[in-house]
């Protein structure tokens, strides 16, 4: 396949992917975008916004934006969207007017910007964000994303009121490269100058197969250097590359390179590196690093970030400080074996847990093997579990040789049915009433669920049948307060009300949530949409109410706001509850009052079926063509029901059509009652 032709499969798989995570497909691009280049290192988070609006006499324009480093640095997105699925070029003049509009929207708002905007809007809250962290600001990265092609110049460097800006255009090309070489083979390739990078560096005796390893003492300036350029993608490889320049370790660090910066070397473990290749030159019969191809930090990111936090925050003169650097040229098909062992051996300043190797990929893959064996009640379809970004997209694709074949994938797993590691982890933690962990963030809000529950669900092996089947239901819930919201017209902060709802519910029914009801329908009753809806704008208000004279936009990130929401007194109707908040013990009883005698009879009907009857009754719908698969799928789910001796009640709408096939398998002596 021609490059031409890969970029165009490109393009329609972003573009599909644009359609299914957004309505509006501009955000949806921009989505998929920081995804990928979150996946590639290039960024750590993102928060999706759209603004673009003349305000007196300046257009500006943002899509996204992400502060982190406790604010000292910034990622602002702009976005061009042509919305063509076939790759256009495009002249850099219009990126450059993109860039432009963000350009304008960061300067204006380090002054007033957000006095001239309305209050309590998304836009409102990153304008006055950057004005009151204008003093902490170091850096900003500016980021142009396109979805045509366009030759342009990659980096542009400026400065604003002592603020480092780099504006970086990213166009569908640049994606593509992106998504296809990912982390590690995006290479970091580094020429110094030995006129001011003097690298030393000699190479063990003895060598594995595999593996050269050398020892050499880095510059405190040259790192600086490096880590200036090339941020965090130096540490892709760094499993605890998120850590912060925080805790005891890295304030030992900072106090060394100010009071003791001559006893750096002898006091620090230094750092451990990797690469593909390593060309040296002598001079004086010493031998110095040339070039570094493939350049990664695999352990020692703290060291890295607070050496170069510690000039550029305190102006600390790096001249005395040298680090000593291990480093192990390794091919890069090896990489990914060699990495997690490398970091996990070294004598590392801060213990690892064990998890941070393991029990993220141990959690994902049981989840991914639930997904691909449990199919919905009354279907023959399934939810699709995206583990990486983009396979969904690919396995659409490989049934897209025929017509026939791409219409029974999207019957049997439409987009809708797509749940992805980062939606798991949102939906997980709004439910245990960590609304503001969920509104820092997506990959934050990973991070987070990734380090605490995933290791505690492993560590207690309570990943089944049950717990998936939950996890989808909450993703049904959560997905319905989404669109709930959409249908209120609030103009803003519409993720982070979702989440305080979706806390909220939990915490007034004190997690006792029928979410068996949700499984078997695959959606909310109409009863709960309806408390949903009422709900909704009492939590809009009383977040408002709390925030104050705070920027909204922060104070939903503090757990404090959660504390204040709790005291608002919002509570359930007394009477008339949805199904979802009934519990086990009363269930039979409340449902036959909400629906009727019809449904208590239909129930006791289905509770006359033992295990076998119902498989015989699905071998019976299973070897008939002119009945329905979606009947096979909700007569093992009513199996599964009689196996557990009805501990969940089959909900009113399962219990009317499983009346009607008992009736029908007695008629054909299938079974007898």
């Amino acid at each position: 396949m021609s490059y031409r032709e890969e970029i165009k499969n490109f393009s329609y798989k972003i573009h599909n992917s644009a359609i299914e995570l957004d309505p509006f497909k501009e955000n949806g691009f921009v989505i998929a975008s920081c995804q990928i280049m979150h996946d590639a290192g290039i960024i750590e988070d993102y928060e999706v916004i759209h603004f673009e609006k003349k305000v007196q006499h300046t257009t500006y324009k943002i899509n996204a934006s992400n502060s982190y480093n406790n604010k000292e640095a910034l990622d602002l997105f702009v976005c061009n969207f042509s919305d063509s699925i076939e790759p256009k070029k495009i002249d850099s003049k219009i990126l450059k007017s993109e860039a432009k509009k963000l350009h304008s929207f960061f300067k204006d708002s380090l002054a007033s910007l957000s006095g001239l905007l309305p209050k309590n809007t998304d836009v409102y809250s990153i304008a006055r964000s950057i004005k009151d962290n204008a003093k902490k600001l170091k850096k900003v990265n500016m980021y142009v994303l396109a979805d045509s092609i366009c030759p342009i110049e990659t980096k542009v460097t400026d400065k604003i009121k002592g603020i480092d800006v780099v504006i970086e255009f990213i166009d569908l090309g640049k994606l593509y490269q992106y998504s296809v070489i990912g982390k590690i083979s995006d290479q970091i390739n580094v020429e110094f100058d030995l006129s001011k990078d003097k690298i030393e560096c000699v190479k063990s005796a003895t060598n594995p197969r595999k593996v050269e390893s050398y020892l050499a003492i880095i510059p405190g300036e040259t790192l600086y250097r490096l880590y200036e350029y090339w941020g965090s993608q130096l540490m892709e490889l760094n499993v605890r590359s998120f850590l912060q320049v925080s805790g005891k370790v890295n304030k030992g660090i900072r106090t060394t390179l100010i009071e003791e910066p001559n006893m750096f070397f002898a006091y620090n473990n230094g750092i451990a590196a990797t690469a593909e290749k390593i060309k040296f030159v002598v001079e004086d019969g010493v031998k110095y690093i040339k070039e570094i191809v493939g350049f990664q930090i695999v352990n020692g990111g703290q060291t890295t970030a607070s050496i170069h936090r510690a000039k550029k925050n305190d102006d600390i003169d790096l001249d005395e400080i040298s680090i000593p650097a291990k480093i192990s040229v390794i091919q890069k098909e090896d990489i990914r074996n060699f990495v997690p062992l490398i970091s996990r051996y070294s004598n590392s300043q801060n213990a690892v847990k064990q998890s941070d190797f393991h029990s993220d990929n141990i959690y994902l893959k049981k989840i991914d093997e639930l997904s691909r064996k449990i199919f919905i009640p009354g279907e023959s379809g399934r939810w699709f579990f995206e583990r990486k970004t983009g396979e969904f997209q690919n396995e659409k694709h490989k049934h897209s040789s025929s017509v026939e074949g791409k219409k029974r994938f999207n019957t049997l797993i439409p987009a809708s049915r797509k749940i992805s590691k980062e939606e798991i982890a949102k939906y997980h933690n709004a439910w245990e009433c960590l609304p503001h962990e969920v509104c820092k963030g997506v990959q934050k809000n990973f991070t987070y669920f990734m380090n605490d529950h995933a290791v505690e669900a492993v560590k207690e092996k309570i990943i089944n049948e049950d717990y998936y089947k939950d996890i989808i239901s909450k993703g049904i819930l959560y997905r319905s307060v989404e669109k709930i919201i959409k249908e209120t017209n609030l103009k803003a902060y519409k993720s982070q009300i979702c989440n305080y709802t979706i806390s909220m519910i939990s915490y007034l029914s004190k997690q006792k949530f029928n979410f068996s009801a949700i499984w078997q329908d695959q959606r909310i009753s109409d009863e709960l949409s309806e408390l949903i809806f009422n709900m909704v704008k009492n939590i809009n208000l009383s977040l408002r109410k709390t925030a104050g004279e705070l920027n909204p936009g922060e104070w939903l990130k503090k757990g404090e706001c959660w504390r204040e929401l709790k005291k608002e007194g919002i509570k359930f109707p007394k009477t008339n509850l949805p199904l979802e908040l009934i519990t086990s013990t009363t269930k039979t009883k409340i449902y036959t009052e909400v629906y009727g005698e019809d449904y208590y009879e239909n129930s006791e009907k289905c509770k006359l079926i033992s295990v076998k009857g119902w498989l015989k009754i699905a071998k019976f719908i299973q070897d008939d063509p002119d009945l329905g698969s979606e009947f096979h799928g909700m007569c093992l789910t009513l199996k599964d029901m009689a196996a557990e001796e009805w501990y969940n009640e089959p909900t009113p709408k399962i219990a009317e059509e499983a009346v009607a096939i008992i009736d029908l398998a007695i008629e054909n002596n299938i079974i007898k009652i």
